[in-house]
């Protein structure tokens, strides 16, 4: 997890990125659940870029065992969601698939 002025900078380097590299694409609309905002960028083929915003977390990775610096045991499971976009995106495929 980042601040968001740093997600915002991040976000902004990814698209100029994929820019400079011929890949346009499009936000969708953002989808809420409870505290986690999620945007996705696509193109016409793939998921490119997708941003998930936590609201009430510093930079923190939650829904781990917590008990370290900067890791907390609450809120949105971060490795499932990172997991989730790599499926999404295509990047990794379901086991027996």
């Amino acid at each position: 997890m980042v601040g968001p002025r740093c997600a915002d900078q991040l976000q902004e380097q990814a698209l100029a990125s994929l820019s400079r590299e011929g890949i346009e694409v499009a936000r969708s609309e953002a989808t809420r659940e409870a505290a986690t905002t999620v945007a996705d960028f696509r193109d016409s083929r793939a998921l490119r870029l997708r941003r998930i915003d936590v609201a009430g977390l510093g930079h923190e990775w939650s829904g781990g065992p917590g008990g370290h610096p900067y890791c907390v045991g609450h809120g949105a499971p971060l490795a499932a969601l990172c997991e989730q976009f790599l499926r999404d995106a295509g990047v990794l495929q379901r086991a027996g698939t």
